[in-house]
């Protein structure tokens, strides 16, 4: 399976982009040519190109396993969900943390005790028996025959009907973990896009002015000198 650098594509795209609008600009005479606008342009495309090599080196893109579904056998059985990270792969604790970004960013302000139906739970007991390499015994002791919902996590999103039909998959919480993985990279390039368009905006506007106020073919207006 071929693998393309996220970071690689974003500056390849963020490059053409770019060279597109300098481009038209130089066509138009916008830009003037001057060598303290040229040290502005250059220097912040060469951070971000050093960034994106860094970047593409250092953090590897791994697949990952999150173990959602788990059974008793001679050993531990377990049914996993395999996705790819730029960043660390979804540990028990950071799943927590998937679901309160989750609920922050698409969950309503209703709270659990309020609802009708309560909210929704979803078990992170498999994967937390998976990390600590948990024996039979143990994983029956602390979550098969251990207190009611032990392992139950709960996600702040208010049940729609007793069966809770609007509660989130595994592979729902899963899926926004890549999505906003992928958007917090993206934003980069498209922050510093944004960046060179408002600079060149500034530059096109003082130009304009100076170009206005030296009249139409670029000469400053003579004034006559009254005889006295």
């Amino acid at each position: 399976m071929i693998h393309i650098n996220i970071y690689g594509l974003c500056y390849l795209i963020f490059a053409a982009l770019h060279a597109i609008i300098r481009g038209c600009l130089k066509w138009k005479e916008y830009i003037p040519e001057k060598k303290h606008l040229k040290v502005i342009e250059i220097v912040p495309g060469l951070l971000l190109a050093a960034f994106t090599i860094y970047k593409s080196f250092s953090d590897e893109y791994q697949m990952c396993e999150f173990h959602y579904d788990c059974y008793e056998d001679e050993t531990m059985q377990y049914t996993s969900i395999t996705y790819g990270s730029y960043n660390k792969c979804i540990t028990s604790n950071k799943f927590s943390n998937v679901i309160i970004d989750y609920y922050e960013e698409y969950g309503s302000s209703e709270e659990c005790s309020g609802s009708e139906y309560g909210c929704c739970e979803i078990s992170n007991s498999c994967q937390t028996s998976y990390e600590y390499n948990m024996s039979v015994s143990y994983y029956q002791n602390h979550y098969t025959l251990g207190r009611e919902n032990v392992g139950m996590v709960s996600t702040y999103i208010t049940k729609n009907n007793p069966e809770g039909d609007n509660c989130l998959t595994y592979n729902d919480y899963i899926d926004f973990y890549e999505y906003t993985e992928m958007n917090d990279i993206i934003m980069i390039y498209l922050l510093a896009l944004y960046c060179y368009i408002i600079y060149y905006s500034i530059i096109v506007c003082i130009n304009h002015c100076k170009c206005k106020g030296k009249g139409e073919n670029g000469f400053e207006p003579v004034v006559q000198a009254t005889s006295v």
